[in-house]
């Protein structure tokens, strides 16, 4: 059956789920969705799949309040229904927060998400800390090694980092994110902080809010 209706879901990644992998957090809900009885459109092909489409990976160790995933149907349901649906079957440290209409024909949720801001805490933030914050935002340039299992790549900070700021003991960065321009918050304060291996890996960092920053610099949440 063809998918009629795209349903958007937000969920909360907890801390009992904190250092669940991107796919297996995936296959988690793949299988909860399955459970829920909703009637979820299915690709073609020898092998179909459910019509989910998933926003940008969270990385281990870090929880998040704004997490994505967008579902094709062939039957229309109410979003409060199928939140109601979704959260019964879904375990502890997955927590629906919403669930919205939203167009078929929409682009799909990982095209247009392409800021994010992060919540830090552990890191009591010192007066020489705030020095090096400002010093980072008055030089044009700040490179970072971004290091993963296949390569290495050289990424400018400067191009990445909209904001870091002060919020009480914690610190709250807006980043930009896409291809060959992510740099994790952690790696940015490690090298901008000098931080120890250890110090670095205390970090709470929590995703918090996804945005869309349009080609005119506004920068719309989603």
């Amino acid at each position: 059956m063809k998918s009629i209706a795209k349903l958007r879901v937000m969920y909360a990644k907890k801390d009992k789920m904190r250092q669940t992998s991107h796919l297996d957090t995936v296959n988690t809900i793949r299988s909860c969705v399955r459970k829920s009885g909703l009637q979820v459109a299915q690709s073609g092909g020898v092998n179909p799949r459910l019509r989910i489409a998933f926003g940008p990976p969270l990385p281990a160790g870090y929880t998040s309040e704004c997490e994505v995933f967008d579902i094709e149907v062939v039957r229309r349901i109410p979003p409060d229904e199928a939140k109601t649906l979704l959260a019964a079957n879904f375990p502890a440290g997955i927590e629906v927060i919403n669930v919205s209409s939203v167009p078929l024909l929409s682009p799909p949720i990982d095209s247009v998400l392409n800021c994010v801001r992060y919540v830090i805490e552990g890191l009591p933030v010192s007066s020489e800390h705030e020095h090096l914050i400002s010093s980072f935002f008055a030089g044009s340039e700040y490179p970072i090694e971004r290091i993963t299992d296949k390569s290495s790549r050289i990424i400018d900070a400067r191009q990445v980092v909209l904001e870091i700021k002060k919020d009480g003991e914690r610190l709250v960065m807006l980043l930009r994110f896409g291809p060959k321009k992510t740099l994790k918050p952690d790696v940015i304060l490690q090298k901008l902080f000098g931080l120890e291996e250890g110090q670095r890996a205390k970090l709470a960092i929590a995703r918090t809010a996804f945005y869309n920053e349009t080609q005119t610099g506004e920068i719309r949440e989603i």
